[in-house]
């Protein structure tokens, strides 16, 4: 009753990748996956998880509220919804790759970029 290999006591581990990290899949296999880290007051996160196409990897480093890094590696065949909090500023640009791109679509609070590509690439709000 106290083993913690258990699949009960091993069941938190979850919640990183997909609640901290926000990284769930929107297909199957992990073609086509959805990145929404919810970091609250954390200044810095870093997952690297496994999945059936390659390792996705994901790394945070914030100021709440003033600014957020995001660098993400996503296996080859893979593309990814990114979303990245607006740190309350207006507009719906930000650096992609260190080049200003503007956002797919806003949401309350949250700038969203659809189908980014497999590889590494940065965001910066």
């Amino acid at each position: 009753n106290q083993d913690w290999n258990h699949a009960w006591g091993a069941a938190p581990a979850n919640i990183i990748p997909r609640g901290l990290m926000g990284v769930t899949p929107l297909e199957p296999g992990f073609g086509h996956l959805r990145i929404h880290p919810q970091p609250g007051p954390l200044e810095f996160a870093a997952l690297k998880l496994p999945t059936i196409r390659g390792a996705v990897e994901v790394c945070l480093r914030q100021h709440p509220g003033q600014d957020f890094h995001l660098t993400t590696r996503l296996p080859a065949n893979v593309t990814a919804q990114v979303w990245i909090p607006d740190c309350g500023r207006a507009g719906g640009m930000a650096l992609v790759d260190g080049t200003p791109a503007a956002a797919s679509r806003r949401e309350p609070g949250w700038l969203v970029f659809d189908r980014v590509g497999s590889g590494e690439h940065t965001f910066q709000r």
